[in-house]
């Protein structure tokens, strides 16, 4: 599905680049106009001659559009986690969606990152909105959150996370537990892959006060953005250009007022003794 979503992307994309309706598409390709919307939302994939015509029409580089072909083509070989419960869809296309991507920029208002959580921290933060979740449940989830950290690990994804002080001083789990996650995140900041920053709590309102949110960059050849918002009882992926530009723009001026990277460690060992 993750491969399928950011094919469909970058038609819809290349399209809208192009300057073609769905109308004049189907007038010099023959393509219906359902048949479009379907490649486009990602419910279905393209055939090879569909997507041959559509790379065409929209003249697209020689060496792009068989770049593109191939990763059509190997759309079903992407590493899968083995079946876990119930996981909603949406979160199933994010863990291949985080397996793809170049890089991933998160701000974090109210907890750690998934994606540096230890497994003591993350079973809590879990039980703490699954409350009725057995301890089965809650150590396959924790379970599934270590491999989405280990997947990035291993492909040298490039991490960078800004966390707001305020989600280092609620507590989660034991005192024992917060130490231990802070320490994890001191570790962490010393990875080349990751970059880390805290929010201090003496900024005020600022540009991502709305809430959290992840942006995953892909390299070549989709060369494209998207923006992941989990919520309460169910995810979003935002695709089109001013959305993501806005969660971008929100994301560099968050930065600009965080703790620098090279602070930061300072911030978090503070942080650590007073927990």
């Amino acid at each position: 599905m993750a491969r399928r979503l950011l094919l469909g992307i970058k038609l819809l994309e290349l399209r809208e680049a192009a300057r073609l309706t769905s109308t004049e598409v189907y007038k010099r390709t023959g393509i219906a106009r359902a048949t479009l919307h379907r490649l486009e939302t990602a419910e279905t994939s393209p055939q090879p001659r569909t997507l041959k015509a559509l790379l065409a029409l929209y003249k697209v580089d020689p060496q792009q559009a068989a770049d593109l072909e191939r990763f059509a083509r190997e759309a079903d070989q992407q590493p899968r986690l083995p079946p876990v419960g119930d996981l909603a869809p949406q979160y199933l296309t994010l863990i291949g969606l985080e397996r793809e991507a170049r890089r991933l920029e998160t701000f974090e208002a109210s907890l750690v990152p998934g994606l540096l959580q230890t497994p003591d921290y993350a079973r809590e933060a879990i039980r703490s909105v699954w409350p009725d979740a057995t301890e089965s449940q809650l150590a396959q989830r924790v379970e599934v959150r270590s491999q989405r950290q280990e997947a990035i690990r291993l492909a040298g994804i490039e991490l960078h996370a800004i966390i707001d002080e305020a989600a280092l001083r609620r507590r989660v789990g034991s005192t024992q537990h917060m130490r231990g996650q802070i320490d994890a995140l001191l570790e962490a900041a010393t990875r080349p892959q990751i970059t880390l920053q805290v929010l201090g709590s003496g900024i005020g309102a600022h540009p991502a006060v709305h809430g959290a949110f992840m942006i995953l960059g892909f390299g070549p050849p989709l060369s494209t953005e998207l923006v992941y918002l989990e919520g309460l009882v169910t995810d979003q992926f935002l695709s089109k250009c001013h959305e993501v530009r806005g969660y971008a723009d929100a994301f560099a001026a968050v930065r600009d007022l965080a703790v620098s990277p090279a602070e930061t460690p300072a911030v978090l060992a503070r942080l650590r003794d007073e927990a």
